[in-house]
């Protein structure tokens, strides 16, 4: 989706799904730090942890992301709604 929109000239909506993109890359840096972590040592069997923290891993920073990108752009287009009409 971000080289589509890099080829169609939409360089605001292709930052966008480079963002999302990093994030759902660092997952991987994700799952070795919260595997870790003394909060999900007792989170079941091996695998049944490592099954949670894969999903968590790019679940849980990617709905952070999302929310944050779609907040700034509700804002953008409050921030044009309420602009004073132009006289002319």
């Amino acid at each position: 989706m971000g080289l589509v929109a890099i080829r169609g000239g939409l360089i605001p909506i292709h930052k966008e799904w480079m963002i999302r993109s990093y994030v759902f890359a660092f997952a991987f840096v994700n799952f070795r730090w919260w595997f870790d972590l003394p909060i999900f040592s007792n989170a079941g069997t091996y695998a049944e942890r490592a099954t949670m923290i894969a999903w968590l891993g790019w679940v849980l920073p990617l709905f952070a992301t999302e929310v944050i990108l779609q907040w700034k752009r509700m804002l953008l287009d409050w921030s044009k709604a309420r602009a004073p009409a132009r006289p002319l």
